[in-house]
């Protein structure tokens, strides 16, 4: 069925063996995590085809190479305390997409913010597995730094904990994030500046996703016409 959906693996660029390699390497990594009993088959490999074009999608538009950014989203997934746990609650279905968004949310983030994008997904995800912002130290710090981005983490941390995320709202809402950080006022640039001056960690990691982030922003147009258009 994984074959006929992706045309032999010409479908999202890749051979067929290998394909089906990343289709092995996503099923066992909801195994590890419970999201394979009692879900939808035709879903499930839905899901994992969605992951994959997302991860062909910002690889061939960023420059970041695909194992990176499976890498990332399978360390967000497994080094997140109390993530498995917290889905544990939700229906197989709800859990598989869940995962699913949580996978291409980070994988948007590690792909248009660099490295600092990525933590402040793994910091946004933390809050969300414990399920609010004052559990992960990390995301408290980027919010006291930014106070704007707390809107955008409340609604990941909503979506999760309601098992309403899905992969297109997680993608939509790190182009969201790319977009908003990616046009920070001069005055928010100020503050931030000035709190990684003091030796704030966060206000320095978030400067430099700033920075990321501004490059990224002027080819969010450019890689969702070329994910239409190949996809």
């Amino acid at each position: 069925a994984f074959k006929d959906a992706t045309n032999a693996g010409v479908d999202l660029g890749m051979t067929l063996e290998d394909s089906i390699d990343r289709m092995g390497h996503e099923m066992q990594k909801r195994q590890l995590m419970g999201a394979l009993d009692g879900v939808n088959q035709q879903r499930l490999q839905k899901t994992i085809t969605t992951s994959i074009k997302n991860q062909q999608k910002y690889s061939a538009a960023l420059g970041v190479s695909t194992d990176e950014l499976v890498n990332f989203t399978d360390q967000l997934l497994s080094n997140t305390p109390a993530l498995t746990a917290n889905l544990m609650r939700l229906n197989g279905d709800l859990r598989n997409q869940v995962i699913g968004g949580i996978t291409d949310f980070g994988t948007a983030m590690r792909g248009l913010g660099g490295e600092e994008g990525g933590q402040i997904a793994a910091a946004m995800t933390e809050a969300a597995a414990s399920g609010a912002l004052g559990f992960s130290e990390q995301m408290t710090g980027y919010i006291t730094a930014l106070p704007s981005l707390a809107g955008p983490m409340n609604d990941y941390i909503s979506a999760i904990q309601n098992g309403t995320l899905s992969q297109e709202d997680a993608d939509q809402m790190a182009q969201d994030i790319a977009t908003q950080l990616g046009n920070v006022s001069d005055a928010e640039k100020n503050r931030i500046f000035a709190l990684a001056r003091a030796g704030d960690a966060q206000a320095e990691s978030m400067a430099k996703a700033i920075a990321q982030f501004e490059q990224s922003e002027k080819k969010l147009a450019d890689m969702n016409s070329i994910f239409i258009n190949e996809f």
